[in-house]
């Protein structure tokens, strides 16, 4: 991981992590971002159907946290990530729901660690869990909450120690959908 005061530039190695609210895109750029680049697309449905497993059982919030989180890693392992592996690199989240996950998890700062994405994790399930329960789900509380899980999933696999907020992009700036 780079230093925190280095950020990444085009000329430097990042992995950006997209996550939407049904897969998450994940590429590393190398030293020149048009020749090398690794891509992976890691799908979000198994840690979606583990999501309404917890809200069919009636799971608390630190309980559903759980649940999606191995979900979350389950789903990682399996994506074959490893061409993403390589020297130590700024990690970016890139997307309404990275950046939510990073500035909740962080309080309001944009870079977060792996266990303040965890943290961000258990609020967003602890949220999920009260407004299914009273009847006024949230649509965002659930892609939220997964998306924060399997951000922290990658990190957690690709050995990284935090994630800061990429800056938005003019396409993100007109669209609420990730």
């Amino acid at each position: 991981m780079l230093p925190k005061s280095v950020m990444a530039t085009p000329s430097a190695q990042s992995l950006v992590l997209h996550v939407g609210a049904k897969f998450t895109t994940a590429t590393r750029s190398g030293a020149d971002p048009r020749k090398d680049v690794a891509m992976r697309i890691i799908r979000h449905g198994p840690v979606m159907l583990a999501a309404s497993q917890a809200r069919a059982a009636k799971a608390g919030g630190i309980a559903a946290a759980r649940v999606v989180r191995a979900a979350a890693r389950q789903v990682v392992e399996r994506a074959q990530l490893d061409p993403l592996l390589g020297s130590p690199c700024a990690v970016l989240g890139r997307s309404h729901i990275a950046r939510a996950a990073i500035t909740l998890g962080s309080s309001g700062r944009s870079r977060a660690t792996v266990e303040e994405i965890h943290g961000a994790t258990d609020a967003l399930a602890e949220m999920w869990v009260k407004a299914t329960a009273g009847g006024h789900p949230d649509p965002w509380a659930e892609p939220m909450m997964v998306g924060a899980a399997v951000l922290g999933a990658i990190l957690e696999w690709v050995g990284a120690t935090d994630v800061a907020a990429a800056p938005e992009t003019a396409r993100e700036q007109t669209s609420i959908v990730d």
